[in-house]
Parts: structure tokens; C-alpha cells; sequence
């Protein structure tokens, strides 16, 4: 996981893009995913990334 200006990243290698997306799927049902530290998740054949970015009135 890394840490830039805009928030945090990971990047997690799946198995499949069926795995992905499951990956992704859990990630949506997160309590608080839609709220204000919305994840930015970008799935790919055989990896998912994930940035959590933290949204302000001033951003």
C-alpha cells in the first residue's frame, strides 16, 4: 500500500478477472464505501487497484 497526496493505494493481484471482481463486489458492500472516503477501484484481467480518496467541500 502506498500513501500520495491524494490518499491511499493498494494493489492486490487476483487469480482472474472473475476473482477481481468479486474482489470488488466486497469492497462495495463495505459499510461507509459510498460516504465521503469513497474508494476509486480500477479492475483489470488479473489485479485490482484501489485508492481511497477523501472527499471535502474544498477538493
Amino acid at each position: 500500500m502506498e500513501h500520495g497526496g491524494e490518499g491511499a493505494c493498494a494493489y492486490f493481484r487476483t487469480e482472474s478477472f472473475t476473482v477481481g471482481a468479486r474482489l470488488v463486489q466486497a469492497i462495495s458492500e463495505l459499510p461507509g464505501a459510498g460516504d465521503n472516503g469513497h474508494p476509486d477501484v480500477d479492475l483489470r484481467h488479473e489485479a485490482v487497484t484501489v485508492r481511497l480518496i477523501t472527499v471535502t467541500d474544498d477538493y
